[in-house]
């Protein structure tokens, strides 16, 4: 039938076996989607205890003229934004991975899959170039520590300045309170 799979050799006798397979993987990679959300989030809070002291190779950001007494909880703020990132991208991969498995497990071509949905996929690509755009850019503005939850900016959106309160900020969206009230 061109996806691997042939009518005459069908055993119901497979179908708890493969359904128990299939069980595993999908708490398997939950588990390992769970295990690599704590590990990334141990790891970015360790380097940046690290450059909080001076001892890592990490930079830290001179006091702003805002800043009161007291821990700054941006660097918190900004490692957490980050591992959350990573954990994403750790389990993006987790999942395609564990499709792959399941698809092997069915005795299905995953090969035969992907080239059929070729032009999907190309569509996909292209619209998906100003996402990645949008979140390599939010990444970069994480890093740098531009501005933080908080902080009052003026951006630019659609050609005109818009000014407000920074209320959340991701790597991928930016969300302002205006002062008027409207939230953009």
């Amino acid at each position: 039938y061109g996806i691997g799979v042939n009518a005459d050799d069908f055993e119901w006798s497979d179908v708890p076996t493969r359904v128990l397979a299939i069980i595993a993987v999908l708490i398997g990679a939950s588990l390992l989607s769970s295990l690599a959300r704590l590990f990334l989030r141990q790891l970015t809070r360790r380097a940046l205890n690290q450059a909080l002291a001076g001892k890592g190779r990490l930079l830290t950001r001179l006091p702003r003229n805002h800043d009161v007494g007291g821990p700054d909880p941006r660097p918190g703020q900004r490692a957490d934004a980050a591992s959350q990132m990573l954990a994403r991208i750790a389990s993006l991969i987790i999942t395609i991975s564990a499709l792959l498995v399941i698809l092997r497990i069915l005795e299905l071509n995953p090969l035969v899959l992907v080239s059929s949905a070729g032009f999907l996929g190309a569509g996909v690509a292209i619209g998906g170039q100003a996402l990645i755009k949008d979140w390599l850019t939010g990444l970069m503005v994480l890093l740098e520590d531009r501005y933080a939850v908080g902080d009052d900016v003026t951006v630019r959106v659609g050609g005109q300045d818009v000014s407000g309160r920074v209320e959340t900020l991701t790597s991928a969206a930016l969300r302002m309170r205006l002062t008027e009230g409207s939230t953009w």
